[in-house]
């Protein structure tokens, strides 16, 4: 989230409120990084989007 190019505001602001799961594939970033630290970016930047986007 934040890095790629899907309006993901656009298509949330359509969606009714309820619990959203991410789906964030990228085998060569999370083989430089690890999977730990790899979820642990994913979720930040996850978080700080959703803030940012008022949702």
């Amino acid at each position: 989230m934040g890095e790629g190019r899907i309006d993901v505001a656009s298509i949330l602001s359509r969606m009714p409120d309820i619990p959203y799961s991410l789906g964030i594939p990228h085998i060569k970033r999370a083989s430089e990084l690890g999977y730990e630290e790899y979820a642990r970016q994913c979720l930040q930047t996850a978080k700080a989007y959703f803030n940012k986007n008022d949702f």
